[in-house]
C-alpha cells in the first residue's frame, strides 16, 4: 500500500526532475494538499502557465516512485527466496483525476480515469505475458486467486463469491480451467457526504456507473431527483461528450443491469458500525490515513 499516490504529492526530488521540465514559480512548495486548496495556492498554481502540466509531472513522477518501491519489495521476496512461490498482484482501489474533467481525488466522479485500474498478476500457475481482454472489476480478484492457488472457495469466506475467476484465461493449462461466462458489465459506485464543507457544490450523493464494451451508464441521485448519463466508449473514450439514454435494446439491458447491482449494494451496506480499537488505528495511521 504505497499512499504516495494519493495527496499530497512530494515525489523524491530526483523522480520528480525526470518529469518536470521546470517547476511554475506560482508551484513552488504546493504539494497541491488540503491546506493548498484552502488558502488558494493550488488553484493559483494551476492558473499559471505551465501549472496543469507541473500537476500532470508531479503525479506522474509519484507513480515512478511507488513502481520504484515495488521493485524494492520484490527484490526483498526474491532475496528470502519466496519470490518463485508467491503469486505477486499490483493493483488499485481507484484512480485519480487530475482535472481531466474539472476534478481532483477520487470521490465525485466515476470517469474512466477514475474506474480504470492496473490489475496486473504473476507467479505460479500464471502465464507470462497474457493480456486479458475481459471485463473486471474488483469483485473478480478473489475468485481468480483462489482458483490461480487452487484452494477452495470456503477459503475465503463462507457467503457467495460475486466475483468472476479469470484463472483460466491467465494459466498456461487454460482449457482446464472452470470459467463462468465473461463478465459483460463491471460496476462501480461512490457515495458522497453532502455536509461536509467542501461538499457544498454537489447536489448528488450517490453516483452509480455500469460500464459495458462499448458502453457506460452513469446514474446519480439526490434529494429524490435521478439523473442518467450514457457514453459511447467507442466514439467517445475520453467521456467528453454524455448523451442523454434514448431506451435502445442495449442501453436497457445496461440500465436493468445497473439497477438489479444497485439493489444488491443496498442490501450489502446495511450493517451495523462498529468502533475501531487503538490497534486498528495504529495500522491505519501507518498507511498514511490521519484521524
Amino acid at each position: 500500500h504505497h499512499f504516495n499516490m494519493h495527496r499530497e504529492y512530494a515525489p523524491p526530488s530526483g523522480v520528480l526532475e525526470r518529469f518536470a521540465d521546470a517547476t511554475p514559480d506560482a508551484c513552488r512548495g504546493v504539494t497541491f494538499s488540503n491546506d493548498d486548496m484552502r488558502n488558494g495556492r493550488r488553484d493559483r498554481c494551476i492558473g499559471a502557465p505551465g501549472g496543469r502540466r507541473y500537476l500532470q509531472a508531479v503525479y506522474a513522477a509519484e507513480l515512478a516512485y511507488a513502481d520504484e518501491l515495488l521493485g524494492r519489495v520484490l527484490r526483498a521476496l526474491e532475496t528470502a527466496g519466496a519470490l518463485d512461490d508467491t503469486v505477486v498482484v499490483v493493483t488499485s482501489d481507484h484512480g485519480e483525476e487530475l482535472l481531466d474533467h474539472g476534478s481532483f481525488d477520487h470521490v465525485r466522479t466515476l470517469y474512466r480515469e477514475v474506474l480504470d485500474v492496473p490489475l496486473v498478476i504473476a507467479g505460479p500457475g500464471v502465464a507470462q505475458g497474457i493480456v486479458v481482454p475481459d471485463l473486471a472489476d474488483s469483485t473478480d480478484l478473489v475468485p481468480t486467486l483462489l482458483d490461480v492457488l487452487g484452494l477452495p472457495r470456503a477459503a475465503a469466506t463462507d457467503a457467495p463469491l460475486d466475483g468472476r475467476s479469470h484463472a483460466r484465461a491467465l494459466s498456461p493449462l487454460g482449457a482446464w480451467w472452470p470459467r463462468r461466462p465473461p463478465r459483460e458489465v463491471a460496476f462501480a459506485a461512490t457515495g458522497l457526504e453532502l455536509s461536509l464543507p467542501e461538499m457544498h457544490e454537489e447536489r448528488y450523493a450517490w453516483k452509480s456507473a455500469g460500464s459495458g464494451e462499448d458502453r457506460k451508464l452513469v446514474e446519480m441521485r439526490g434529494d429524490g431527483d435521478r439523473v442518467r448519463t450514457l457514453f459511447d466508449l467507442d466514439e467517445d473514450p475520453l467521456e467528453m461528450h454524455p448523451e442523454v439514454p434514448q431506451g435502445d435494446t442495449r442501453t436497457r439491458g445496461l440500465g436493468e443491469a445497473l439497477a438489479h447491482w444497485q439493489q444488491d449494494v443496498a442490501a450489502a451496506r446495511r450493517c451495523v458500525p462498529e468502533p475501531i480499537g487503538d490497534d486498528v488505528r495504529e495500522q491505519l495511521r501507518a498507511l498514511g490515513y490521519g484521524e
